[in-house]
């Protein structure tokens, strides 16, 4: 590994760490919480991780179409913007929440750590374990997807 991928791992490992950190002692940016109780706040900061979900997805749509040269471009993209998944959450809500919130918060964050625990970070021996972890990062990713199309519709319904 490169000194430029120990540092987007360093930086990912960190920003999950400090959001779970802050997260269970109950730490608030006062400023921010007061933003997020805004229902206009709240729809674009929605907005905002939405898109930030759809960017990452680009990856996947171009090994699914077979353009291997834009997907290995597009990697780096992927995961140096996918170690900056903690901000874009803590930008939405700064609490994992509760129920499906809950469950949400677990799925994305899973869905991060794994993409940082790659075949970069931990170089896998055997195939079938780097194919047994695109399965998880990938199946992580869509649960992603569905149970945050669920919170949109529940978001926009009792509201």
């Amino acid at each position: 590994m490169t000194a430029r991928d120990n540092a987007y791992v360093g930086v990912g490992v960190a920003l999950v760490l400090a959001f779970a950190g802050q997260s269970l002692l109950g730490l608030e940016w006062e400023w921010l919480s007061q933003r997020q109780r805004e229902p206009a706040y709240r729809r674009w900061s929605g907005l905002v991780l939405a898109l930030y979900i759809a960017a990452q997805w680009l990856l996947t749509s171009l090994r699914v179409r077979q353009k291997w040269r834009e997907a290995k471009k597009a990697y780096g993209y992927h995961k140096y913007l996918g170690v900056l998944a903690p901000v874009f959450f803590y930008a939405h809500s700064q609490r994992f929440g509760y129920a499906y919130l809950l469950l949400l918060s677990s799925v994305f964050f899973s869905t991060v750590v794994v993409g940082i625990l790659n075949q970069e970070l931990l170089p896998f021996r055997r195939r079938w374990i780097g194919d047994l972890w695109m399965l998880i990062h990938v199946g992580c990713s869509a649960m992603l997807v569905l149970l945050s199309v669920y919170h949109v519709f529940i978001s926009f319904y009792y509201s």
